[in-house]
């Protein structure tokens, strides 16, 4: 069992204690380094070079026990490693590495060199000791800036953390910012946090939360937003860049089609509404260039060169021609961001209808809808940016720190680069508030945005091999499979992203339209402000999922099923890979095993969320609480009695189905206990805190065992 937040400690360790193994790196031709090596810096090295330098000097001791240490220019004696910058005009980090008697890294900046010193620690964890490969490696990264937010905890940065983000390969980090002094976690000092972060190489990103009150038009407009986004600036000119997304930087708009107010206050204009209208935050509006070139202008006083990145993440579901003529009419100098495979149709059985929502990997992309912005901001000469969820995590499961579907990231990755090729992709967010999180799935996402870069096959083969033995290699690839398959096998609408396949198991089996779960009420997302327990009954949709979308539920459960098998054969090869090693490589199968069954327990909450949801459906039919139309549907009954196992749904059978839902249910939450207390990162997710521990899936036994009683209580009245 771990403490809660233990994780932290480990997810920060970025150099593994006794790796060396001389049966293994011998084996390899090359260049030894042994302690007569010093790491030489240039005179006139900066705090990112230097840190370089002393991270190096601390892998080769904690990971090799060789004391090689760091020296100015003119005080080496002996074979060297020399760290060199010499810029080149390219903008991305770039890197020459040379390795015969000595080693030479010459980058186009400090950063850079930074990179070219982990890449040399990689290679060498690849070998099992202080041995390099000979030759000449010149490697250049594709994309910049590769934005992350904290998976630490919410705009939560410590220098381990920072590190280990700099190690991941990650150049941008991106905090929530509220005002110039609050982010969403509170009180912040940003240009401390600037201070830190630059000492690893890694530039700052506000993403904005800062309230739009004024259109650029109003009296005072210009002042206003001299004293919210002008301030912020103004105090932290060091700020690389601001996100803009709809949702969160809304302003009241003079467009005839959208209401001029903001979201917030639209309580108090119901009277006003009118149908076929929009809010700013959702909807393309024609004064959006003109708000971006008011805001634009009151940050560069300050700070120049400050990316501004505008992205249409909240009208993403528009017809193309709507965005197409808001892109075609945004400043010159704005950046765009589209999501990579958002609003996109999904391959189903005839007469079945699925979209995607938020952020999934179940398909690869890219969708329609950021490729027609992608060559609407190609034609225009426009900078392109996508959320690309290549740290690992993505909403398909959301109390997980990534999703171990290797095969799936390395199609992503692909389709990435080719947009890179043909529309000038150039800038990743990689995460969103679930944030990042070190694994197999980051490393390989890193290598395959450089060139040149290995064949991700291979380079996959190497991880195994790496963290679980030679003989283990076939049964991890095996597992990652299975784990790829599996993924495929999710449906991601928005009422499991929001329902089940946010918490997992502990999302309860409930009767009514909202139950508030249970979670930290001072987190972000606490007290239930992101899960929607009642399950397809939101406010203004008319009926439930299941009454709207009968057929849709039907496919969706094999679906499901199909991806709770796939994970489950995955978990079960990783506790057989864990039972025959020792010590950390042991522990490391272990969590992956733990990874992969509460994958597999989710996927079975979402089923049995769907069966009983279904049957709650037919007895508000029954008791005549609502019209009736699934007991009404011959056929649809027809492959619901297959599903369920019945002749006819009467009240008693529906009831006996309900007490076997919910038991099978019950236990299926308690066998996902173990997992999340063996791994402390399971359940966790930054914005929300723990949202799937034990007292949480408690909890949802709990309320299931209300939900029974009173689904047992309205169908023997109807004995």
């Amino acid at each position: 069992m771990e403490k809660k937040y233990a994780f932290r400690e480990r997810m920060c360790r970025v150099h593994r204690t006794g790796i060396t193994d001389p049966s293994v790196y011998t084996r390899h031709e090359g260049l030894t380094l042994t302690e007569e090596f010093s790491i030489v810096l240039p005179l006139s090295a900066g705090a990112v070079l230097r840190h370089a330098a002393l991270d190096l000097s601390d892998y080769f001791a904690v990971s090799h026990g060789l004391s090689i240490p760091v020296v100015s220019e003119g005080e080496a004696h002996g074979p060297t490693i020399r760290l060199c910058v010499k810029e080149d005009g390219r903008k991305n980090r770039a890197f020459t590495l040379a390795v015969d008697e000595d080693v030479t890294v010459v980058a186009n900046s400090e950063a850079a060199v930074f990179s070219a010193t982990v890449y040399l620690e990689e290679r060498m964890n690849e070998w099992k000791g202080p041995r390099l490969p000979r030759g000449r490696v010149e490697r250049e990264s594709v994309f910049s800036p590769r934005m992350v937010h904290s998976g630490y905890g919410l705009d939560e940065f410590t220098e381990d953390y920072l590190n280990r983000l700099a190690h991941d390969g990650y150049d941008t980090i991106l905090i929530y910012v509220r005002s110039a002094e609050e982010s969403a976690a509170g009180k912040t000092d940003f240009n401390t946090l600037i201070d830190m972060a630059e000492r690893y190489g890694l530039a700052v990103y506000a993403y904005s939360y800062i309230v739009s009150e004024k259109h650029p038009d109003d009296e005072g407009a210009e002042d206003y937003y001299r004293s919210t986004y002008g301030r912020l600036f103004s105090r932290c000119p060091r700020l690389a860049g601001v996100i803009f997304v709809g949702e969160s930087c809304e302003f009241p708009s003079h467009d005839e089609r959208a209401y001029p107010w903001l979201y917030r206050d639209r309580d108090k204009h119901k009277d006003e509404w009118h149908l076929g209208k929009f809010w700013a935050r959702n909807f393309p509006v024609r004064d959006y260039p003109d708000w971006l070139r008011l805001v634009s202008r009151v940050i560069r006083e300050h700070s120049p060169g400050a990316d501004i990145v505008f992205w249409s993440y909240n009208w993403g579901g528009r017809p193309a021609e709507e965005r197409v003529a808001l892109i075609d009419i945004l400043p010159d100098d704005v950046t765009l961001e589209a999501t990579f495979e958002m609003h996109e149709w999904l391959p189903a059985p005839e007469g079945v209808q699925e979209k995607t929502t938020d952020y999934t990997i179940s398909i690869p992309g890219p969708g329609q809808y950021f490729l027609s912005e992608a060559e609407a901001a190609a034609k225009r000469g426009l900078p392109l940016y996508t959320i690309s969820n290549t740290a690992g995590a993505t909403w398909d499961v959301g109390i997980v720190p990534y999703i171990p579907a290797p095969e799936v990231f390395m199609e992503r990755y692909e389709a990435l680069l080719a947009c890179h090729e043909k529309y000038g992709l150039t800038g990743l967010m990689e995460s969103h508030h679930y944030g990042a999180y070190p694994s197999f799935i980051a490393e390989l996402s890193k290598e395959m945005g450089w060139v040149p870069r290995r064949d991700p096959h291979e380079h996959l083969a190497a991880i195994a091999e790496r963290e679980f033995g030679k003989e283990n290699v076939a049964k991890a690839l095996k597992a990652w499979h299975h784990a790829s398959e599996g993924i495929r096998h999710d449906v991601p609408t928005i009422e499991d992203q929001y329902g089940p396949l946010r918490v997992g198991p502990s999302y309860p089996l409930v009767t009514k339209t909202r139950w508030v779960h249970d979670s930290p009420a001072e987190a972000i997302h606490g007290g239930g402000r992101i899960t929607y327990t009642g399950y397809g009954m939101y406010e203004g949709f008319p009926g439930s999922y299941c009454l709207r979308k009968p057929r849709r539920v039907l496919y969706e459960i094999g679906e499901f099923s199909r991806m709770r098998e796939e994970y489950d054969t995955a978990a079960a090869l990783f506790r057989e890979i864990a039972e025959s090693l020792t010590g950390e490589a042991r522990a490391e199968a272990g969590r992956m095993a733990a990874l992969l069954f509460l994958i597999a327990r989710t996927a079975e909450t979402t089923v049995n969320t769907k069966r009983w949801h279904m049957l709650r459906q037919m007895t508000e039919e029954m008791t005549g609480a609502c019209e009736p139309i699934l007991t009404a549907d011959g056929e649809w009954l027809t492959k619901a009695r297959e599903l369920y196992g019945v002749r006819a749904f009467t009240p008693r059978t529906i009831l006996s189905l309900c007490e076997t839902i919910a038991e099978e249910e019950c236990e299926n939450a308690r066998r996902a206990i173990p997992a999340v207390e063996y791994d402390s990162r399971l359940g966790y997710e930054p914005s929300m805190d723990y949202m799937t521990d034990k007292e949480h899936i408690l909890w949802k036994c709990e309320c299931t065992e209300a939900a029974l009683l009173e689904m047992r209580e309205r169908l023997t009245k109807l004995m």
